[in-house]
Order: C-alpha cells, then sequence, then structure tokens
C-alpha cells in the first residue's frame, strides 16, 4: 500500500478543492482511497475538472516540499 508522508503544512497553498480533491484521492483522511469519477461527484464537476485539481494539488505540494527540502 502506498503510504503518503507530507508535512501538513504543505497543504497551506492549497485552496479547498485542491485539498479535498488530494485528501479524497488518496484517501488521507479516512484511509479510503476514491476514484476519479467518485472525487467528480462529490464536488459535482466533470472527470476531466477533477483531474486538473489533482494534478495542480499534487504540483503545489510538491513545489512546497521541494522548497522546504
Amino acid at each position: 500500500a502506498l503510504e503518503l508522508r507530507v508535512d501538513p503544512r504543505a497543504y497551506i497553498s492549497l485552496d479547498s478543492d485542491e485539498r479535498e480533491v488530494l485528501f479524497l484521492r488518496f484517501g488521507l483522511s479516512d484511509g479510503r482511497a476514491r476514484s476519479m469519477k467518485e472525487i467528480a461527484r462529490t464536488l459535482g464537476v466533470t472527470h476531466a475538472d477533477a483531474r486538473e485539481l489533482l494534478g495542480r494539488a499534487i504540483e503545489k505540494v510538491r513545489t512546497r516540499v521541494a522548497l522546504e527540502a
């Protein structure tokens, strides 16, 4: 199982939708990873929009982690 260990401060730069899609996709709050279809339905956006939000969120976290390293 993939375990994501990131300093919680890395999420500060995310807006609420980006944070939610990241937490849903990787099951960060409840241990249950969601499909992009489930995420899109939950957020009320298209599959493509959900995928774009996830990409932005991952890039922001990656950038923040790299800056703090």
